[in-house]
């Protein structure tokens, strides 16, 4: 209840309840309507106060809210980042960093992906062999099949390659560059490289093409025997092509 002590009244928020519930206010007297004036101006302040506190707790809420959206953002990215690196785990793929971003970035279906690759020029045989699956899988992602995660993950990556090649280090037509042998009598490629799980060369290769020579040591110490081409194409007189040994 509210006290009254040398004329100073202590208001309590119950005696603002019960006052303003109890009092009636056509026969009160003066010190009624001067307690009941001090509650309506303690009221006014809780009102005021209480307004304060939804505001900043909405502010709070806002702040919350967006912090949660840029963690989603942020987990989305490092779910995708480790797609990437448990596929690279599964097919012994050496995936760069600087890809593995570039990939987390590749967030378009399966569909779409093999749009994007085909209008960059990619058979659906060489899709297969750099995702590591059969060329019939590919036709049925085509014709609507839903690909595994990792399948999804290793699209996105060659899309993001292309993207990176293409970018960051000038390679006009990405998919004609990977088939593309890193020297002129040389069976090796850096699709042939992307394949074999050694992504780092390929990029390097990209970044630096005349340090191909060491890349090609560690990518297979005796490639100067294994991959050399004793072969070359020629345009016979009937304008068909054909091999021919090397002199």
């Amino acid at each position: 209840m509210a006290e009254d002590t040398d004329d100073v009244i202590v208001v309590t928020t119950a005696d603002l309840i019960q006052t303003l519930r109890t009092t009636d206010f056509d026969n009160a007297g003066p010190k009624i309507e001067m307690t009941t004036h001090i509650l309506f101006h303690a009221a006014a302040g809780v009102l005021e106060k209480q307004q304060a506190e939804i505001e900043n707790l909405e502010a709070q809420n806002h702040e919350l809210r967006r912090g949660v959206a840029e963690r989603d953002v942020e987990i989305s990215g490092l779910q995708a980042m480790l797609s990437a690196y448990e596929a690279r785990n599964d097919r012994g793929i050496e995936v760069p960093a600087q890809l593995e971003t570039w990939t987390a970035a590749q967030t378009g279906s399966a569909e779409a992906l093999l749009d994007e690759l085909w209008e960059l020029g990619f058979s659906w045989v060489n899709v297969a062999h750099m995702v590591g699956v059969g060329a019939p899988t590919v036709a049925r992602w085509r014709r609507g099949e839903s690909p595994s995660q990792q399948e999804l993950q290793g699209l996105a990556r060659i899309v993001a390659l292309c993207a990176l090649v293409q970018q960051e280090f000038g390679i006009e037509h990405p998919a004609a560059w990977l088939e593309t042998p890193v020297l002129p009598d040389m069976l090796v490629t850096p699709m042939k490289m992307y394949i074999a799980g050694r992504v780092d060369l390929t990029l390097r290769f990209a970044a630096d093409p005349k340090s191909v020579n060491q890349l090609l040591d560690e990518f297979e110490p005796e490639w100067r025997t294994w991959y050399h081409d004793d072969y070359e194409v020629h345009i016979d007189g009937d304008g068909v092509p054909a091999l021919q040994e090397r002199c």
